[in-house]
């Protein structure tokens, strides 16, 4: 009797996700040869990937109960083991044990998160806000986005004061009350942009990526700085229609 056979259009969805696994795994390995900006490079890499799969699996329309499990399973690595190891050893390895403290912190943060996620998303009266385009606290791939944002600053400048372990402490710390907060987020992805303001938006990104070719670490840099600015506009956005 032969086997149920799987779609390739789930496969595809699923082999990307665990493509993302394999560069969010890497990382660790290159920080332990001290190459920490490769490591950093990985998992911007799995961030974009992470981006890529969900998109694929609606467009083949192989989305699955299992391609959700996986993909929350490699999250965990990509946005929360990774990054903090790379921030750990950068800059909080020199505050002794509190410095991991901090570092576990932040995973145990992620776990958090994306388990709230999981449960929102399982039911189907899941909908929690009027407006689709906020999220209920920082988003797993923005939250390691935003832990690796010193290191970010770091390669750009080489000013080593942006690896002061007591204030990336402190910035770590900061990020993982907003992943397992109630604060709202914007979810760029989702933003309903007008006709007038398109060709802004777009000449916004065309200056983005111009500016990750040239000069790749400042063109990261700028992307947190824009998320870090939008933040109070979320919240006015929450306060301005009652809602979360």
């Amino acid at each position: 009797m032969k086997g149920k056979l799987v779609p390739i259009s789930i496969i595809i969805p699923n082999f990307i996700t665990l493509l993302a696994l394999c560069l969010g795994v890497s990382s660790l390995l290159l920080v332990v040869q001290n190459c920490f900006d490769w490591a950093a490079v990985a998992v911007v890499g799995s961030m974009v990937l992470d981006g890529l799969d969900g998109k694929v699996a609606r467009l083949l329309k192989g989305t699955s109960y299992f391609g959700a499990q996986l993909d929350s399973l490699a999250d965990l690595v990509n946005f929360g083991v990774a990054p903090s190891f790379i921030v750990y050893n950068m800059s909080l390895r020199y505050l002794d044990k509190i410095g991991w403290v901090i570092s576990l912190c932040f995973v145990c943060a992620m776990a958090l998160r994306l388990a709230r996620f999981n449960v929102e998303t399982s039911h189907t009266s899941h909908k929690t806000h009027a407006l689709p385009y906020l999220s209920v606290g920082l988003p797993a791939p923005a939250a390691g986005y935003m832990c690796l944002f010193p290191s970010f600053l770091f390669f750009a400048t080489g000013q080593s004061y942006f690896l002061s372990a007591p204030v990336v402490g402190i910035f770590l710390l900061l990020i993982s009350f907003f992943m397992v907060s109630r604060l709202p987020t914007f979810l760029v992805n989702k933003i309903p942009i007008q006709k007038k303001q398109g060709v802004f938006f777009l000449f916004l990104i065309v200056v983005l990526m111009a500016l990750l070719i040239s000069e790749f670490w400042w063109g990261l840099c700028a992307i947190g700085s824009i998320q870090m600015i939008s933040w109070p506009f979320s919240y006015y956005y929450k306060r301005k229609y009652a809602i979360l």
